[in-house]
């Protein structure tokens, strides 16, 4: 699954959220006489989370793989043309 697959999966899971929420507006003083709306933007609220961190995560990944990437191909060129002679050398 590639991260443009993620995200549009969780564009997908956020519109089905938003649809399924109530049409009538919610006040906070009402939380004790509506605990579903409460669990419901509970619910909303961790979804949220949780997508923020997938996608840290998967941005994350892809960067290691690309520094993992880059390292293997600047070792490749230094065994190919050498060290370089403007660095100064180790003891």
């Amino acid at each position: 699954m590639t991260l443009v697959e993620a995200a549009a999966g969780l564009l997908n899971l956020a519109a089905a959220i938003q649809a399924a929420a109530p049409d009538a507006p919610f006040v906070a003083g009402e939380a004790a006489a509506r605990p579903d709306q409460v669990v419901r933007g509970l619910r909303f609220l961790t979804a949220a989370y949780t997508a923020v961190w997938v996608i840290l995560a998967a941005y994350l990944l892809m960067l290691s793989v690309r520094q993992r990437r880059l390292e293997r191909q600047l070792d490749r060129l230094r065994r190919r043309f050498g060290p370089d002679p403007t660095s100064p050398s180790g003891p």
